[in-house]
């Protein structure tokens, strides 16, 4: 044997794969993409005829099987298809999740950019505000001690002056504590869209898995309905080829029921040796007869079936007990014979 050959259970024909092969590296099958390379080593092999040549009768061919997940038959192409086909889904699942992952690291370190730029106008905000406090209290330190050391002379012009002053800071103040309650509404109003939109999102998200796995569970009924039907079509199969093995096996019987009838009398009764020393045609005859009887029955498989088996059995015995007894009436012609010479 060939040390380079390496038989396995996933091939569907005894052939070794050469470079010539449709399923070799430079048969057609590459051009779609794929070719045997892809397929795991257990399950190649890679025989160059040119290099060593293997001996026929030396070569024991083997019955390979493919089986499909449904357990439907398949061809070495149909197999190698399906496989390349459930890789290739695998990879697309495994893509999807990783695009996931991806885009809700995205969301989240985006949310977090959010809060930080938040916190830090708040900061902002509050030194400003800080500020400005500082500023006015300075200013009014600074007019206190202006006014301590002058005589305050109050007419109604600098009344009303310091009046529309009061107003003109009251509005200011107004004007900041609405704009802070605006921003900070506002602010609220975004955080809650944000809040609304990643909810949105996590139920649809949650509605397509639904709609998957409820896909999925379809596909696997149908699988299942699929897988009983294949399953009574083998048996009515199994059925239907027992009873044409037991309707042959009874054609055979009433066969070897009809020689007898026909020729085992005659055989009895007349010599079995012509005087010329030759075998008498009806001997020969019946026993040719028999003798096709017994390999047509040899050629009926029981294929594991008990009763097949206990028929076929019991016709061979019937049949052969027949040759027996033609057999002896030669043995005992052919010995009164020599008894007489």
């Amino acid at each position: 044997m060939n040390p380079f050959f390496v038989p396995s259970s996933s091939y569907s024909s005894p052939r070794p794969v050469s470079r010539s092969s449709p399923y070799g590296p430079y048969g057609p099958s590459s051009r779609r993409g794929w070719s045997v390379s892809d397929v795991p080593r257990r399950q190649t092999q890679q025989y160059y005829p040119e290099e060593e040549e293997v001996e026929e009768e030396e070569y024991e061919p083997m019955e390979q099987v493919y089986v499909g997940p449904d357990g439907r038959p398949l061809s070495q192409r149909d197999f190698m298809l399906l496989k390349r086909r459930l890789m290739a889904q695998k990879e697309m699942e495994m893509r999807e999740k990783q695009r996931k992952e991806m885009e809700m690291r995205k969301l989240k370190e985006i949310e977090r950019q959010r809060e930080i730029e938040r916190q830090e106008r708040i900061k902002t905000e509050q030194l400003r505000k800080r500020q400005q406090q500082q500023q006015q209290q300075q200013q009014q330190q600074a007019m206190a001690k202006q006014f301590r050391n002058v005589i305050p002379v109050r007419s109604s012009v600098h009344e009303r002056e310091e009046e529309e002053r009061k107003r003109k800071q009251d509005l200011n103040r107004r004007r900041s504590a609405l704009v802070f309650m605006f921003n900070y509404a506002a602010k609220k109003i975004q955080r809650a869209y944000r809040e609304y939109k990643l909810r949105q999102h996590k139920k649809i998200e949650e509605q397509k898995i639904k709609m998957v796995e409820e896909l999925k569970l379809k596909k696997e009924e149908s699988a299942k309905v699929l897988q009983r039907v294949f399953k009574s079509y083998i048996e009515k199969q199994k059925a239907k080829a027992i009873s044409q093995k037991l309707t042959k096996l009874k054609e055979l019987k009433n066969k070897s029921l009809e020689l007898k009838s026909n020729y085992e009398t005659q055989v009895l009764e007349s010599p079995v040796f012509n005087p010329n020393g030759t075998i008498s045609k009806k001997y020969l005859e019946y026993e040719d007869a028999l003798v096709k009887t017994l390999i047509q029955l040899d050629s009926v498989s029981s294929g594991g079936n008990d009763l097949v088996r206990l028929r076929r059995k019991s016709l061979i015995d019937y049949v052969q007990g027949l040759l027996d007894v033609i057999d002896k009436h030669k043995q005992d012609e052919k010995n009164l014979m020599q008894v007489d010479a």
